[in-house]
């Protein structure tokens, strides 16, 4: 049998093969940012105003009525498609950050990181979400608990836009692992800051004001982080 056709292919195959295993040419990795990429493009396409009045529904004398308009069935599944977009893409970034530190070997490991850290992303937003509902319907209004729902889903969503460039940046250009900790905190401290600002306003009243914030960082911040670590703790023996 003639070989000489396919014999390039091969020899190709094994040069690909004996090259260092990076993330910007393993397979899955790029599949899952063709994923996340496909997602977004889609979601914009389909809904060309949504981003706008996201953005335009954050503005602090707008009320919640200026911006239901894009509140639809129809755009309850683009937000819940675009939050899965935002675990992966927080998976992105850590599967990238423990590639630096040398934990993930290959493409068998990859995509154990990308899964959990998928799950782990998904689970600290449904636990923020309990907590916020089970507090925010004891001590507020039916309004401003669906008021501060719709700006921490639609913050979510924009957050993992945001950190689906960043990934994109990072495993394009294979950046420092200290350029990752340092972005990725400036990222998650700007996007708390922000959460906080509007805390303040949808909620935080003179009379109530340290009871309600000592409540926001203990009940809705806190635990969820101490949940978070423990979910990670018991996911790490399966790597």
């Amino acid at each position: 049998m003639d070989t000489t056709a396919v014999s390039p292919l091969v020899k190709a195959w094994e040069a690909r093969s004996s090259q260092p295993f990076t993330l910007i040419g393993d397979d899955i990795v790029i599949g899952v940012l063709l994923l996340c990429f496909l997602i977004i493009a889609v979601a914009l396409a389909d809904r060309s105003h949504y981003l706008h009045q996201m953005i335009y529904g954050y503005s602090m004398g707008h009320t919640r009525a200026q911006s239901d308009n894009i509140r639809t069935s129809r755009s309850f599944y683009l937000r819940t498609t675009l939050l899965l977009q935002t675990c992966i893409s927080a998976a992105l970034v850590l599967t990238y950050y423990l590639w630096t530190k040398g934990h993930v070997a290959d493409s068998s490991q990859c995509w154990k990181y990308l899964v959990a850290g998928t799950i782990a992303a998904a689970a600290y937003i449904l636990i923020k979400v309990v907590f916020f509902i089970i507090v925010n319907n004891t001590l507020y209004s039916k309004q401003q608990a669906a008021a501060w729902t719709q700006v921490f889903g639609d913050t979510c969503i924009l957050s993992g836009i945001v950190f689906f460039a960043f990934a994109m940046c990072c495993i394009s250009f294979e950046l420092s692992t200290s350029f990752v900790l340092i972005g990725a905190a400036i990222l998650l401290g700007i996007i708390e800051i922000w959460l906080i600002l509007r805390a303040f306003h949808i909620f935080f009243t003179k009379k109530y004001g340290l009871l309600q914030l000592f409540i926001y960082f203990c009940t809705l911040e806190l635990i969820p982080l101490l949940v978070l670590g423990k979910i990670l703790t018991n996911l790490s023996p399966i790597f």
